[in-house]
């Protein structure tokens, strides 16, 4: 069963425990932790007993009197699909089940080998996707994925919960050589992790052949160790002592301060991801560079925000910014709006429920 970064659990989290606490009580969040996080909503299955993990999520599914249950990391293998599938048969509709969409958990289609272990995972996620009451993600076109590809025809929602830094306490604050040894030199930030969808390669070819003369930020934090390792050798070979490659989790303050004071960002993911570092340097009013057929370029354009298609990267050296972007950014994706998003999903759910 993989796991999502211990941040985005925690945030996600803490803003909802903040929000049920204020308006209900009856949630239960079924979340794939590292850590043990002691609080009373939360069912920690980061507990390396199989059986245990089993039987504490039977448990919780079945016989807790949750009014609705929201799964956030739908990371699970075939065998705890086979227990939430005959869950559903069980609980009967008595239960609302949300699946709040985190992004990797959503194209295990796309990214699965062809072993017989994820071939019948996959063959389970069509069997039970099409049962969530719910399903609820950041973008429209997530969701509308999730329609199309397995066959979901329930409640679609766009709720979401604040990126793990909270953007707008920094904008004043600059960053000091401690955190950052090129902070005084122009540089901009390649990807978003270490895995293969970021496609780094082709980034590091195209920006040669450009002549780029400034530093590279790579975010290396996580992902495929064998395929970190090939983007540090290369880049350091194209880019030799212009590249600083983050291999460690940095605390989400200075990592924005990291983003504060970059250039901007370069995305060359072939699928939607790495929106936690988009939005903020689109807040910021940085230049963010994304391919133009994934879905988060389109829901973003279509909400007047500026981006750069990754095929013009030429444009680098072009001073035009997205100047009304902090504004857009804010009305969109602020945690005022998150809460407002969050209450008229739950209150929708509950009104139905109550009928």
């Amino acid at each position: 069963m993989s796991e999502m970064p211990e941040k985005y659990n925690s945030k996600f989290y803490d803003f909802f425990e903040s929000y049920n606490s204020k308006k209900y009580n009856s949630y239960y969040l079924p979340l794939v932790v590292k850590k043990n996080i002691n609080k009373k909503n939360n069912i920690d299955l980061s507990c390396k007993n199989t059986k245990r993990r089993i039987i504490s999520l039977l448990k919780h599914l079945c016989f807790k009197k949750y009014e609705i249950i929201i799964f956030h990391g739908f990371f699970y293998n075939w065998k705890y699909l086979l227990l939430i599938y005959f869950s559903f048969l069980i609980i009967n509709g008595k239960k609302k089940i949300i699946w709040q969409i985190w992004g990797g958990d959503l194209y295990f289609y796309k990214n699965k080998t062809n072993s017989l272990n994820d071939r019948f995972t996959e063959y389970l996620r069509k069997k039970v996707i099409p049962k969530f009451h719910g399903i609820s993600a950041l973008t429209d076109g997530e969701t509308e994925l999730v329609s199309r590809i397995y066959n979901f025809k329930r409640e679609r929602f766009n709720a979401f919960y604040p990126l793990p830094a909270e953007f707008h306490k920094y904008i004043d604050i600059d960053i000091s050589n401690e955190y950052f040894r090129i902070s005084n030199s122009k540089y901009f930030i390649v990807g978003n992790s270490g895995d293969p969808t970021n496609n780094h390669i082709e980034i590091i070819d195209k920006l040669y052949k450009l002549n780029y003369n400034e530093f590279l930020y790579f975010p290396l934090a996580y992902g495929n160790i064998k395929y970190i390792n090939e983007v540090i050798l290369y880049a350091q070979k194209k880019f030799p002592k212009k590249c600083y490659f983050q291999t460690h989790m940095v605390h989400p303050e200075q990592y924005n301060f990291i983003l504060l004071n970059s250039q901007g960002g370069i995305f060359n993911h072939n699928r939607q991801q790495g929106l936690g570092n988009i939005l903020t340097l689109l807040y910021y009013e940085k230049m963010v560079f994304m391919r133009d057929d994934v879905l988060s370029f389109k829901d973003l354009t279509s909400r007047g925000i500026k981006l750069f298609n990754i095929d013009n990267l030429k444009e680098i050296n072009n001073s035009i910014r997205g100047t009304n972007n902090k504004k857009l950014i804010l009305e969109n994706f602020s945690e005022i709006k998150a809460f407002e998003l969050w209450d008229s999903m739950l209150q929708g759910i509950l009104h139905e429920k109550n009928k």
